[in-house]
């Protein structure tokens, strides 16, 4: 199933010409394509056309995917291009293409059940002294998802900008530099920070096609634990890929040597098997042309629909290899690489025996033909694609941190990785809740919010004083939707369930190894404690740990049924889970009745509630947490700040409005704007102060309208005097801020339908907030007339004698940065401390008058 997204033509002005988002899952490419369109649509990202790609065939693997998606984008933009039949090296010349892998939809993720590509990563800038003094985020802004933060990522890497990778903004001296027209091919199912760009125009050559991978240094742990890639250090291209190589195979392989940081010794360092892959358009189309080469069709859908067999095919390991030459120090050799032939059916093997495919699908294909077709299709990929070389790309300061299901990997991005990034992480709670942690040390409570250092939020749970987190643990809760238990009894909707990990567990390691009990128990833990202490604190058995219908299932963290289920408004259970984690208001020996009530529970293990997780209700509840975050950042904004860009002010919410219009969420915050400014001028009683906070909050207003109204709604200047609202505007000029309040919020409303319309409005609403600030001035010099007439000293000059004149000379005036009072909406955007310089033009002052006295009155030409 291949879907266009908004908008219907390609743009060629747009960084990103085309992003193909391809996964098994229709509901993960559609997630990851919103996302992507509000960004663009609040022009935080370039890009002319969204194309999603559904896999053909489950089980078709990463290399597959890319073949047939650089088989659709391919055909579409043949058809967009009004050519009748395929033409790859047409339709992908001149343009710059972004495929995103957002990763197989049975690959389950215990630290956000939706997927890896909507795991919230932190990304901009610091959060303002205004919004840290609030505990407030705006968390649409300053978090993104890891499928948006990889195109942010490749977008600063690839125009080779100077600007920081998670700004919006390219620099356009860079184009010259930036990568060439080709495609990029970037997972979604790791976090990568990418050290700086790199000068694509004198690595790239149309003359000599190579492709490109990107790689960074590792140690020897992380390589046998991913892949790494050989290199021929004469020429720079890739020799060999080793999928997940033993010690010994690591000799030779080694790049460089950094210093251990505990020994003077110089620890070994290797090219980690990572990614992203750039792959010009000559060898773009090459791939392309393998839709009619058996067996590789088997993984496109045109030929899968010609009836060809599925088949799969690894990205680095079968479609990378094929582009590997030889080492030329050695002599090249006509014989299979038994190592690189053999890396698909070891991963394929693996996936199985791990649970990372298809397992239906892989049981009904014969192994022995199966491993027999992939053979076929890497000396059919070497044959046809050998031609190309592949060159390394290595960045020595890049970060790559893979999700896998281990808590480690997680906290570290969440953690370790703050010290490397610009994002303030101290401050990002979007609600204050009467929940803190003593400890300072690192510790995430994901659906929990608290007022720890480290603390981040992304779910808004509400634990009030029942669970004071331990140090070190991910807390979060999930709505999922149940199917009636065996005792017949029946969950509810809206059941929910509260539940955790340490980040010392391992899920998937066994609680207990038969053959050596002790030292698994040692090294094995129950949310952060021993197996052996855990029981005898809580005087749980192991056994009651697991269902009797588990006793197939491997005995480990993942699968015991620890979590019990609450209803909506359940808060009782949450002792539970304090008891569980031994927090340190919990004290499990003291309370047998816990015990008890856990046992009389309906449970989940992790894996249940990973399967079960009711996705539309729980993107239903994170979409109204971001509302209301958004509401109550906008509030602290306006209420506490001077409206200077440097205090975030209204300044600042020009991003925020246009990502609440992409989002959806301006509804909402227009009514909440009227309450505010009803509010701050009652507090104040109408002094020049409450008028100066209630007029930047309708320019406020008058911002988000035309943001609503966007381009289709005219210029932003223009007159605002109509006599339907001048009885409001009346009104605000003579105080009445209620009335007049709410007679612009009426005439608002019948002017919402149109986009012209809107415009007007927020002219309108301008005007309004000019009225009360010159209110306030005129307040202000009313109340401080005598002081100011005593302050302020006036030269006393002889009066001009009658027939004389004076003139007066100025320079030129250059306006740096800040908006005058008089020029609204400019005052207001771009508001704060008016900075200039006079300019002397050809060294003379080039603006004066001349004032002459005369006896009477008179009008001269």
């Amino acid at each position: 199933t291949n879907k266009t997204f908004d908008p219907p033509c390609i743009s060629q002005d747009a960084f990103w010409n085309v992003i193909v988002v391809t996964s098994q899952s229709e509901k993960s490419v559609d997630q990851v394509c919103q996302a992507l369109i509000i960004e663009k649509q609040a022009n935080r990202l370039s890009i002319g056309e969204i194309l999603t790609v559904v896999d053909p065939a489950p089980c078709i693997g990463s290399g597959g995917a890319t073949l047939n998606a650089l088989y659709c984008v391919a055909e579409h933009l043949s058809a967009a291009s009004g050519l009748c039949t395929l033409s790859p090296d047409e339709a992908l010349a001149n343009r710059r293409i972004l495929l995103l892998h957002v990763g197989s939809g049975s690959r389950p993720y215990l630290f956000d059940p939706l997927g890896r590509h909507v795991v919230m990563v932190p990304t901009g800038d610091g959060v303002d002294e205004v919004t840290k003094s609030e505990n407030v985020s705006l968390v649409s802004e300053r978090w993104a998802s890891l499928a948006v933060h990889c195109v942010r990522q490749m977008t600063w890497f690839c125009s080779a900008s100077a600007a920081t990778p998670d700004k919006d903004n390219i620099d356009a001296s860079a184009e010259a530099d930036a990568s060439p027209a080709g495609v990029w091919v970037c997972g979604t199912d790791f976090y990568m920070r990418l050290s700086r760009p790199v000068s694509w125009g004198q690595l790239v050559s149309d003359s000599c096609p190579e492709v490109l991978t990107v790689a960074g240094l590792c140690s020897a742990d992380e390589a046998m634990q991913h892949g790494v890639l050989a290199l021929d250090s004469a020429t720079g291209f890739v020799t060999q890929v080793v999928y997940r190589p033993s010690a010994e195979s690591l000799v030779g392989l080694e790049i460089g040597c950094v210093p251990d940081d505990s020994s003077s010794k110089l620890s070994p360092r290797f090219a980690r098997v990572s990614g992203p892959y750039y792959f010009p358009p000559s060898v773009a189309a090459a791939m392309v042309g393998l839709h009619t080469t058996a067996p590789l069709h088997g993984c496109i859908y045109d030929g899968i629909d010609s009836g060809a067999p599925p088949i799969y095919l690894s990205l680095v390991f079968d479609l990378l290899a094929a582009f590997c030459c030889p080492d030329s120090k050695d002599q090249a050799s006509d014989e299979p690489n038994e190592l690189l032939a053999s890396a698909s059916t070891t991963e394929l093997a693996m996936r199985q025996s791990r649970g990372l495919g298809d397992l239906a699908t892989l049981a009904a294909l014969n192994a022995a033909e199966s491993a027999a077709r992939i053979d076929e299709a890497n000396r059919q990929l070497k044959d046809r694609l050998g031609g190309f070389k592949n060159r390394l790309v290595l960045l020595s300061g890049a970060e790559f941190c893979y999700l896998a299901n281990e808590p480690e990997a997680y906290f570290r991005l969440l953690l370790d990785f703050q010290s490397q990034t610009l994002s303030t992480w101290r401050f990002h709670c979007s609600y204050n809740v009467d929940c803190s942690v003593e400890s300072a040390s690192a510790m995430v409570a994901v659906s929990g919010l608290s007022e720890a250092s480290a603390a981040t939020e992304r779910q808004q749970v509400l634990l009030k004083n029942l669970i004071q987190p331990p140090v070190d643990c991910y807390l979060s809760c999930l709505r999922v939707r149940l199917r009636d238990d065996e005792d017949g009894a029946s969950a509810s909707d809206g059941s929910r369930v509260f539940f955790g990990v340490a980040r010392a567990d391992q899920p998937m390691s066994p609680l207990i190894d038969k053959t050596q009990q002790a030292e698994s128990e040692h090294r094995c833990s129950i949310l952060g404690q021993s197996v052996n202490n855990f029981c005898l604190r809580t005087g749980l058995k192991l056994a009651e740990l697991f269902h009797d219908n588990d006793s197939k299932l491997p005995q480990c963290l993942w699968h015991c049924r620890l979590f019990p289920v609450t209803g909506a408004s359940d808060e009782e259970k949450l002792e539970i889970l304090a008891w569980l984690f031994n927090c340190p208001d919990g004290d499990g020996a003291s309370q047998p009745d816990l015990a008890a009530l856990w046992r009389r529970c309906r449970r989940l293990s992790m894996a249940d509630i990973v399967a079960n997780v009711d996705i539309d209700s729980e993107l239903t509840h994170r979409r109204s947490v971001a509302q209301s975050a958004l509401v109550r950042a906008l509030s602290a904004t306006l209420r506490h700040s001077s409206g200077t860009r440097s205090s975030g002010g209204v300044s600042g919410l020009r991003s925020l409005f246009g990502l609440a219009v992409a989002h959806g969420f301006d509804s909402p915050l227009l009514p909440a704007l009227d309450s505010l400014a009803l509010r701050l001028a009652a507090e104040g009683g109408g002094d020049s102060i409450a008028r100066a906070r209630s007029a930047r909050v309708l320019a406020a207003i008058g911002l988000l309208l035309g943001t609503q109204a966007g381009s289709r709604g005219g210029l932003r200047s223009g007159p605002a005097d109509n006599r339907r609202w001048s009885g409001a505007l009346s009104d605000i000029s003579a105080g009445q801020l209620s009335a007049g309040l709410s007679g612009m919020a009426n005439l608002r409303a019948e002017w919402a339908g149109r986009p012209d319309l809107l415009m007007r409005a927020a002219r309108h609403y301008e005007r309004a907030a000019q009225l009360l600030v010159s209110g306030a001035v005129r307040a202000s010099c009313l109340d401080d007339q005598l002081d100011a007439a005593r302050s302020v000293s006036r030269p006393i000059r002889p009066a001009v004698p009658i027939g004389h004149g004076v003139t007066a000379l100025c320079p030129a005036r250059i306006d740096l940065s800040g908006g005058w009072s008089d020029t609204p909406p400019i005052c207001w955007e771009f508001g704060g401390c008016v900075a200039n310089m006079a300019v002397l033009v050809d060294g003379r002052k080039p603006i004066g008058c001349r004032v002459e006295a005369f006896e009477a009155w008179s009008i001269t030409d």
